[in-house]
């Protein structure tokens, strides 16, 4: 329960970072909480569809330097 380490799709091509992201978030427990960084403006717009499309996670995303992190958290 709690913060895990962050996910890091920076470096990984397009669909295989949809995977993974969507690998990590089936292995959330309620009070899990991931930090997605990624830098693909596609991807992040994907992210943020398959989030809304799952009603029991809030996040928020903030961008830095075409950087974006993207907090995650499983709800109860």
């Amino acid at each position: 329960m709690g913060k895990r380490p962050d996910i890091n799709l920076t470096d990984i091509p397009w669909p295989v970072s949809l995977l993974r992201c969507n690998q990590c978030l089936g292995k959330m427990r309620p009070g899990d909480e991931r930090i997605i960084i990624l830098e693909d403006v596609s991807l992040k717009d994907n992210l943020i569809l398959l989030f809304n499309a799952m009603p029991d996670l809030n996040f928020q995303i903030r961008e830095s330097r075409g950087v974006y992190h993207m907090n995650i958290k499983k709800m109860q």
